[in-house]
């Protein structure tokens, strides 16, 4: 189940980035589609990391 939702938020931010036109890597932190948020406790620098902020049933 995990993995299926990996998956269509790597599709999902994949379009995001494109229909944005982001060209800067720290502009990924707008990213918040299909549930996902960035998290700025989580993350450092190099590697920005996204949670789900809710959980499907």
């Amino acid at each position: 189940m995990v993995s299926f939702f990996a998956k269509r938020a790597r599709g999902e931010l994949a379009a995001w980035l494109v229909l944005n036109r982001v060209r800067s890597a720290s502009a990924i932190t707008g990213f918040d589609g299909v549930g996902y948020r960035y998290d700025k406790a989580a993350s450092t620098r190099e590697v920005p990391v996204f949670v789900r902020a809710f959980a499907d049933r």
